[in-house]
């Protein structure tokens, strides 16, 4: 089974409606691309909370609310399955997450952000539903940016049987350019050691440290962005495509994660 995969690495802010306007450009610009699954970087409807608001009382419930439901409204008019990050005021509280939302306008299902920066801790609440998605046809996955670190809940969406984990991101900073092929590194774990295609999408402007790229279940870079630059990377993955290397979750040793630890014994007098 062959799928065709947009990243939309676009620049965006605190301006909701400007944002809107990038992210339909992208919709029609991934139609045109016969693009399946388009995804956007993380917050990229509403703006990220560190790096493009002062504080949470700025990030306003209504106006989130009404453009999410106009990308409702793109998805269903274009016929494309979109991911798309932003914040929002869910049961009393602010959070990081990526909805998705099905060709026919429908969200079908909803990623909370589960590991927060410091500066995440100021804006959101950390999410705690992790599971995999039926989306275009695929079972997914989704993670978002700092989640990368972590690689337990990659592992889990791996065995309850995702095929493609995506990772909408806001890498930036010019003091931390180093995280650059870190990063990449990391990408590339997740998907050579989960047998996973894993795609994630950065936000284009001055001193990001990741560009948006596509992975193989090998590990192995199938599609690489410009780095900074806009732009809508789109990359055909084969599901069905023969790896390299063994199923590392056939492997994997269980009983190792079971047994009891002791204390080891004190050294005997001599």
């Amino acid at each position: 089974m062959r799928i065709r995969l947009a990243l939309a690495q676009i620049l965006y802010d605190s301006q909701i409606e400007k944002n809107l306007e990038s992210i339909k450009a992208k919709i029609e610009e991934a139609k045109l691309r016969s693009a399946d699954i388009l995804c956007f970087p993380e917050c990229a409807l509403s703006g990220y909370g560190p790096a493009h608001y002062t504080t949470k009382d700025e990030l306003k419930a209504d106006e989130i609310d009404l453009a999410i439901q106009e990308v409702k409204s793109l998805a269903q008019n274009h016929e494309i399955n979109v991911i798309v990050g932003t914040h929002r005021f869910h049961e009393d509280k602010w959070l990081n997450s990526a909805i998705l939302i099905a060709g026919n306008g429908r969200i079908r299902g909803t990623y909370d952000k589960a590991h927060l920066t410091n500066g995440d801790n100021d804006f959101y609440e950390k999410g705690s539903d992790i599971r995999t998605f039926n989306f275009a046809g695929i079972n997914v996955g989704v993670q978002i940016c700092f989640d990368l670190r972590f690689p337990e809940l990659f592992r889990l969406l791996a065995l309850e049987g995702a095929q493609v984990i995506f990772m909408p991101t806001y890498a930036c900073g010019p003091r931390t350019r180093w995280k650059i092929s870190v990063i990449e590194a990391h990408v590339r774990s997740r998907a050579a050691e989960n047998g996973v295609f894993a795609a994630t999408v950065n936000a284009a402007g001055p001193y990001m440290n990741s560009p948006s790229m596509v992975c193989d279940p090998d590990g192995l870079i199938i599609a690489q962005s410009n780095l900074e630059i806009e732009g809508l990377l789109v990359a055909e993955i084969n599901l069905t495509q023969p790896r390299r290397m063994p199923d590392f979750l056939k492997l994997r040793r269980n009983d190792l994660l079971t047994f009891e630890r002791t204390a080891p014994k004190k050294n005997a007098k001599q």
